[in-house]
């Protein structure tokens, strides 16, 4: 095999363990995606995860529900080599997909962040298209 072959062999996809929450806020906060006081002790079966020789290198959000299914907060190990970075993000990504089809959704939604040009060429180039330009807002639950 060549070595993308066994990479992409070697990334394994999974649904988090509940004891995933720890290393999930560190992925978040290698991407200065941070969510002060956010209770990360746990981590629900919503959460699709790429390792790679058992490390944490990426995660996806899974939330089924028909008729619109949403996908979010895709996010790789930024020091990772571009080549893992890709072919993490693609199979996150199309393990997602399959979640909700599988679901019987019968859209996706995902948000991208303005600054982020290229992710966004990459979903034109799947044909997606934007619906909407908007400001996500957060409001912290509980403790």
């Amino acid at each position: 095999k060549g070595k993308r072959a066994q990479l992409r062999e070697n990334i394994k996809i999974r649904i988090a363990a509940p004891g995933a929450g720890p290393q999930l806020e560190k992925l978040f906060e290698l991407n200065n995606v941070v969510f002060p006081v956010a209770n990360w002790s746990e981590a629900s079966q919503h959460w699709l995860i790429a390792t790679l020789e058992d490390q944490l290198i990426g995660c996806l959000l899974v939330c089924p529900a028909k008729p619109i299914g949403l996908l979010e907060f895709l996010l790789v190990r930024p020091t990772s080599s571009f080549k893992v970075r890709a072919i993490a993000m693609q199979k996150l990504a199309l393990q997602g997909v399959s979640a909700l089809l599988a679901y019987g959704c019968s859209y996706l939604v995902c948000t991208v962040e303005t600054k982020n040009r290229s992710f966004y060429n990459v979903l034109e180039k799947y044909n997606f298209k934007s619906a909407m330009e908007t400001t996500v807002m957060v409001k912290r639950l509980k403790d």
